[in-house]
């Protein structure tokens, strides 16, 4: 049974995004889109690495990504690129643990 659910208020991704990489992402969010409402936000739960000093534990997780997917945690600016290639706009990055980086980024049409 295939449930659509349109025009909701969130659409939360958790530690999704950073298993793939770019052009696959970018599908996964472009294949959202016609779900959303006017209203809707898509709220991506994933680290936002800074260009330097990172966390060692935060630095593991992005070599293991990209060992093992092919993908990788990607910086603020590569937040930002790869949002915009799938046709849609941050509208807020909320950190939330200091060590990981871990933030939710607030995702609009």
């Amino acid at each position: 049974m295939v449930v659509h659910c349109t025009g909701a208020k969130f659409y939360y991704l958790r530690n999704i995004l950073h298993d793939w990489p770019d052009d696959k992402a970018i599908v996964i969010l472009k294949n959202l889109i016609p779900a959303l409402g006017p209203e809707s936000r898509i709220l991506i739960d994933d680290m936002v690495l800074p260009n330097e000093n990172v966390h060692w534990q935060a630095a593991q997780i992005d070599i293991t990504m990209m060992a093992a997917l092919s993908a990788k945690e990607r910086t603020h600016e590569q937040w930002h690129a790869l949002i915009a290639a799938a046709g849609l706009k941050v509208d807020n990055i909320i950190q939330y643990t200091p060590i990981l980086n871990d933030s939710i980024i607030v995702v609009t049409l």
